[in-house]
């Protein structure tokens, strides 16, 4: 399930929110955004590792900072370790992916194209009552105002990268009935084919460097 970083979540105001994609859900407030993204990389490391089978071993544990071992799989998942041992684990192994605050603090700005699609769907939004969410709109107006932070653009790439399964729908092109359709909408919103480039290539950007 993926997650992001807000900073500018009600519940922690003086931290670095780390929330539920899906639904907004507040998981943990951090006081700094090393933490956040080190609790970020648990979580997902901890639902992969989930699904392996309970004899799993990993080929070494050569690599696993000293102090922090369980002895198998279970180091990697945080429902068998405490949080803070997932933390520092996703910390150690994520080191070059989590950049330093300050980089990771930088603003990005959206293209015309990005903001065209974002106008485009406020605009059907209003025109057909349909389409995206409150979060979707937000997001529009977001793009369309322009510099947009790193975990935002997080965000994006994974709202985009899961509804990308919306474009298989009916009204998704202008040839179809019913077009433009819901998911149509909502993709427009969250900026559409140019931000779903745009984000990716930020985010793989960020994991090089």
């Amino acid at each position: 399930m993926p997650y992001s970083i807000e900073t500018n979540n009600e519940a922690c105001l003086n931290g670095y929110a780390v929330v539920k994609d899906s639904d907004g859900t507040l998981i943990y407030c951090h006081k700094t955004r090393r933490e956040a993204v080190a609790q970020i990389a648990a979580l997902n490391i901890n639902e992969n590792y989930r699904a392996l089978p309970n004899n799993y071993r990993p080929a070494s544990s050569d690599n696993v900072p000293a102090g922090r071992r369980c002895g198998n799989c279970s180091y990697y998942a945080a429902n068998y370790c405490s949080l803070w041992d997932a933390q520092v684990m996703a910390s150690y192994y994520c080191n070059k992916w989590q950049g330093s605050d300050e980089s990771r603090a930088e603003s990005f700005t959206p293209t015309q194209e990005m903001r065209a699609e974002a106008r485009r769907g406020l605009e059907w939004r209003r025109a057909f009552g349909r389409g995206g969410t409150e979060i979707g709109v937000a997001r529009a107006r977001d793009i369309i105002n322009g510099n947009l932070s790193y975990s935002t653009v997080l965000r994006m790439r994974s709202f985009l990268a899961r509804h990308e399964v919306d474009k298989k729908g009916q009204g998704f092109t202008p040839s179809e009935a019913g077009y433009p359709s819901a998911g149509r909408i909502a993709w427009a919103l969250w900026g559409g084919d140019p931000a779903q480039v745009w984000a990716k290539n930020i985010v793989e950007q960020a994991v090089k460097e």
